[in-house]
C-alpha cells in the first residue's frame, strides 16, 4: 500500500513577519496598488489607517464625501490604468517585431500570432461550437496568470463566448492538437485591468485543444396559456 506524501511542515515566522503580511493582504484587497499614489500621498493614507486602528470617531462628513472620493478614486485608477496600457503597448510592439522574425509563426489579419505545437486528428472548431481544453496564459515575461493544468481540470465554453483572440486562435487547431496563442491587446483584455494581467498586455496561451462539440440551441420557454376557468 502507498502512503501519501507527507506535508511538509510550515516553518514558524515572527510576528513581525505576520503583522506585514497582514498589512500586505489589506493592500491587496483593497487595490491600493491600481491609484498610483506617490509616497506623500501614501503617508496620508497611513494616516487615515492608523486613526482607525486607534478607533478614533468616523469623521462627521464623511458620508458627504464618499462621491466625491469615488470620483477622485475612479480618475486616479483611470490615469494609472492608461499610462500602464501605453508602457505595455510599447512592449507589445517590440514584442510582437521579435516574433514575426520567428519561423513558424503564423498571422491572421486582426493582428492574433499562433504556432500549430502539435497537429490534431480531429475537426477545427467553428465558433458556434463548444470546446474542453487545458491551457496555461502567460504575460510577455513568461509570468503565468492563469492555468488549467495548476487547477487540476480541462475548462469548457462556447467558443464564441470568450476574447476575439481566444476564438479565433482555436479555429486554426484541431481537435487532439496544440497551439500557442499571441494575443495582443486589441483582441484580449484591451486596456482594462483583470486579475493579474495589467492594461494593455499581450496574452500568451498554450493551449491544448481536448475536445470540440456543437453548442446545444438555447432552450426555448413555451408560452403560458391561461386556461379559462370553469363556468359554474
Amino acid at each position: 500500500m502507498e502512503m501519501p506524501p507527507a506535508q511538509q511542515a510550515v516553518p514558524q515566522v515572527s510576528p513581525e513577519v505576520l503583522i506585514e503580511t497582514f498589512g500586505y493582504i489589506v493592500g491587496v484587497q483593497s487595490n491600493v496598488s491600481s491609484y498610483g499614489l506617490n509616497e506623500e500621498e501614501m503617508e496620508l493614507f497611513l494616516k487615515g489607517f492608523h486613526r482607525a486602528n486607534k478607533g478614533e470617531a468616523v469623521p462627521p462628513n464623511i458620508q458627504q464625501m464618499i462621491p466625491q472620493l469615488e470620483a477622485f478614486l475612479g480618475s486616479r485608477q483611470q490615469s494609472v490604468a492608461e499610462g500602464q496600457a501605453q508602457e505595455n503597448r510599447l512592449r507589445a510592439d517590440a514584442y510582437f517585431a521579435n516574433l514575426d522574425e520567428r519561423e513558424g509563426v503564423e498571422q491572421t489579419e486582426s493582428g492574433l500570432r499562433y504556432e500549430v505545437t502539435r497537429e490534431g486528428r480531429g475537426d477545427a472548431p467553428e465558433l458556434s461550437d463548444t470546446v474542453r481544453i487545458h491551457y496555461e496564459g502567460k504575460l510577455m515575461d513568461g509570468t503565468v496568470f492563469d492555468s488549467s493544468r495548476a487547477n487540476g481540470e480541462a475548462v469548457e465554453f462556447p467558443l464564441a463566448g470568450v476574447i476575439p483572440g481566444m476564438s479565433e486562435g482555436l479555429t486554426k487547431v484541431r481537435e487532439g492538437g496544440s497551439i500557442t496563442l499571441h494575443i495582443p491587446p486589441e483582441l484580449g483584455y484591451g486596456n482594462e485591468r483583470q486579475p493579474g494581467i495589467p492594461p494593455g498586455s499581450v496574452l500568451v496561451f498554450d493551449v491544448e485543444l481536448v475536445e470540440v462539440s456543437e453548442t446545444p440551441p438555447p432552450q426555448q420557454q413555451q408560452p403560458q396559456i391561461q386556461m379559462p376557468p370553469p363556468q359554474p
